[in-house]
């Protein structure tokens, strides 16, 4: 056994190897990461995660300023089409936010880039998801508080 081995070594290495592949993908194109990344990864993920075989990275770029309706749209229609497809939303796709891997959560999107993390065939789709959510967000839609019109 390892002595010096405490929880939470490499963590931030591996986060920050996840980061940078992923932007350096081309911006709104879905991309599998290099298999050797799956293989760092894995011991560090929660147990459900932990037979991984494959991850995809999107460099979502927003065509439209960022907003809470914005980050809303993105989020509800990944969260739909995880209902549909009977796949849990917190292990399929994650967002890297203040040197992190989280959750996608309902009003994390508010910068102009955001990366995302896709888990397995599944967390592909989830990502072909946002970026179609992202193609089709219409500003105009919403009233200046953010609801639908």
């Amino acid at each position: 056994m390892n002595s010096k081995k405490v929880v939470g070594v490499n963590v931030k290495a591996i986060t920050q190897k996840l980061a940078s592949a992923i932007a350096s993908l081309p911006s709104n194109k879905i991309a599998e990461l290099n298999s050797n990344l799956s293989a760092d990864v894995r011991a560090f993920l929660s147990h459900p995660l932990q037979k991984i075989d494959t991850l995809f990275g999107l460099r979502l770029t927003l065509k439209k300023k960022p907003s809470m309706a914005h980050s809303g749209w993105l989020h509800s229609r990944y969260l739909e089409a995880c209902r549909k497809s009977k796949v849990d939303p917190a292990t399929t796709v994650t967002l890297y936010s203040k040197d992190l891997f989280t959750e996608f959560e309902q009003f994390s999107v508010l910068d102009s880039e955001a990366l995302f993390l896709g888990f397995n065939q599944n967390g592909a789709k989830m990502l072909e998801v946002i970026l179609q959510a992202e193609l089709h967000f219409d500003p105009n839609d919403f009233d200046i508080d953010g609801y639908a019109k």
